[in-house]
């Protein structure tokens, strides 16, 4: 039952589960478009990310360095950093989901009243920055590095030149948070120790869904492998993923399978997609508007300009809300701590979204050229 009322309470996934529904009557349902190794990569990547929060592994990284802040510039810089690295390898929601309530319940306890706004902002920013960087950092990489059958060699050559710059931009950022003083009660980052053993094998398991994705392991049989030896030591570890986003996943896919039935509809996104800068320009707007991994599988498999559709979809997260699912898990998060001013962040959330996504836009541009 708790599984069915996350479907139930799933805005996102009863908007496609619609779309879909509407689409398959009118244009019949593609299932043979389900790319089944995204879905798996997704499922097992979930599964294993489930286990490491199970575990506390991020919460003690977190605890670890707001005890080693003096101030609130420095914990704030901490864990933004935190944030961008870590969703490189454990994707852009986790990080946000994990570090954003210790963030905010540390700041809320600071008797004298400084503002959560920034800092939140930067933290969602950074998870999305962060996890562009690796092609299990987000659910878009995973399905682009499949699609493309990219290696890796050629993944960092398209999206790490904007790590130096995200760093610098997320440093700067920083410097204009309070820089008062900061004392952290004991209480309040404790975390229960990781289990050893539970630790070895999950990181196994995490090997082995990183390897499925960069087609090193192209057996699906090892990944449900791993993904029951997690079940063996976790039994939470699979009632608790995200089945409505892959569910969500399955209908993009059915969605785009019908489009393409469709031959003006067609036609209007080939146009889209003509050239290498016109992917480009697509693929960082439509995401403003349906999000970037409904808008990487949109885009696809109109265009063989793989390079630009990654680099415009990764940078498209920025922007609006719904730009990308993290930004809308932040908001959410954001609102639960500080309902009274959550329209005071969509405001400075926007603005500053708009501002690096224009700025982030121009460097993928130079790339590009």
């Amino acid at each position: 039952m708790p599984i069915l009322k996350k479907f139930v309470e799933d805005k996102v996934f009863l908007v496609v589960a619609i779309l879909t529904f509407f689409c398959g009557i009118i244009w019949g349902w593609t299932f043979e478009f389900i790319d089944m190794k995204v879905i798996l990569s997704l499922f097992g990547l979930m599964s294993t990310i489930k286990s490491f929060e199970h575990l506390g592994v991020l919460n003690g990284v977190a605890n670890f360095l707001a005890k080693h802040s003096s101030t609130v510039r420095k914990l704030t810089l901490n864990m933004v950093l935190l944030s961008f690295f870590s969703a490189m390898f454990l994707t852009n929601d986790v990080a946000i989901i994990t570090l954003m309530p210790i963030y905010l319940s540390i700041i809320r306890r600071i008797p004298k009243k400084t503002s959560p706004i920034l800092g939140s902002i930067l933290l969602i920013v950074a998870a999305n920055l962060g996890s562009t960087m690796m092609p299990f950092g987000n659910p878009q990489n995973i399905y682009l590095f499949s699609y493309y059958k990219y290696t890796l060699i050629e993944f960092f050559s398209i999206l790490f030149p904007l790590l130096i710059p995200s760093l610098l931009f997320l440093t700067i950022l920083c410097l204009f948070i309070s820089n008062q003083e900061l004392s952290i009660d004991d209480t309040l980052t404790s975390h229960k120790n990781s289990s050893t053993g539970k630790l070895i094998i999950t990181t196994t398991v995490f090997l082995i869904m990183i390897a499925y994705v960069l087609h090193i392991i192209t057996s699906p049989l090892l990944v449900l492998f791993g993904i029951t030896c997690l079940l063996f030591i976790d039994k939470k570890t699979l009632t608790e993923v995200d089945y409505p986003l892959l569910a969500t996943f399955i209908g993009f896919f059915l969605i785009v399978g019908d489009l393409i039935n469709s031959q003006w509809i067609k036609s209007f996104i080939e146009q889209l997609v003509q050239t290498k800068m016109s992917t480009y320009v697509s693929s960082a707007l439509i995401s403003q508007l349906i999000s970037n991994v409904p808008a990487s599988i949109l885009l696809a498999p109109f265009s063989r300009n793989g390079d630009p559709l990654l680099l415009g979809t990764n940078i498209g997260g920025l922007g609006t809300l719904i730009a990308s699912l993290a930004n809308l898990i932040g908001f959410n998060i954001f609102s639960l701590y500080y309902p009274k001013i959550k329209i005071v962040f969509v405001k400075w959330f926007l603005i500053l979204n708009f501002l690096l996504l224009g700025v982030y836009f121009l460097v993928g541009w130079f790339i590009l050229s």
